[in-house]
């Protein structure tokens, strides 16, 4: 896992070039796309990285609030897509809007989140969400270099995606927010609810796959190259 994930993450970086230097990301909401192809429309969010594969992100209709596009994740070879940070970031917020479908079994994923130090080129952080206790429930995990850690169990409940139709058959979005403390001893929260809802906190965490050196966030990035399930994210945005 580890060797994929920093091929992946410089792979990312070196197609698409450090950028947002703002507190809103340009096309965090998906509104833009480039050398989109096929049905459903597959290509390039506009401002993003993608990985070297033949299965590129979809553009799927918008889930959140205002949203007219999406980006759909599909399982596939080195299928993610990044942002980078240009100032090393030592206290950042990250909120984005997501769906996922169940991938099956407590040890496969669908949704995989990273966010990386400028010193490192593998994840600082790295999330997942694996089946829960029963089919349709999702936990949220992170991974602490060694094993991966329950953060939020059966907190959330599966979506549904139809390829053919290119659209949620069951739709459950989700509101998620990180505020990260990326200095030298370095520390998480996150913040997660249904779109419209109240939002459930966790403070305090710890779990880094990567100890951090104090250089700050500098990328992240939507990662489907391990799933087994696929994943929607919509209306991203960095403060």
């Amino acid at each position: 896992m580890k060797k994929t994930l920093l091929l992946l993450t410089a792979s990312l970086l070196m197609l698409h070039p450090l950028s947002g230097a703002e507190n809103l990301l340009a096309n965090g909401d998906f509104e833009k796309w480039s050398l989109l192809e096929g049905n459903p429309p597959a290509g390039q969010p506009v401002n993003w990285g993608v990985g070297q594969s033949s299965s590129k992100p979809v553009r799927m209709p918008g889930f959140a609030r205002s949203s007219d596009y999406a980006a759909w994740m599909k399982p596939g070879d080195k299928n993610a897509i990044a942002r980078g940070v240009v100032n090393g970031l030592t206290s950042f917020e990250l909120e984005f809007y997501f769906v996922a479908e169940d991938p099956g079994t407590p040890t496969a994923r669908s949704f995989n989140l990273c966010l990386n130090e400028k010193s490192s080129q593998l994840p600082s952080v790295n999330l997942r969400l694996v089946q829960g206790s029963a089919p349709g429930r999702l936990t949220l995990q992170a991974f602490d270099g060694k094993r991966w850690q329950n953060l939020a169990e059966d907190a959330f409940q599966a979506s549904v995606y139809n390829a053919e139709k290119n659209t949620l058959t069951t739709a459950n979005v989700y509101r998620f927010q990180l505020k990260g403390n990326f200095d030298g001893s370095g520390s998480y929260s996150i913040a997660y609810g249904p779109e419209n809802g109240e939002l459930t906190r966790v403070n305090d965490a710890h779990y880094f796959q990567t100890p951090l050196s104090g250089t700050g966030f500098s990328s992240f990035s939507f990662i489907a190259a391990m799933s087994q399930a696929g994943f929607g994210v919509d209306n991203v945005s960095l403060k």
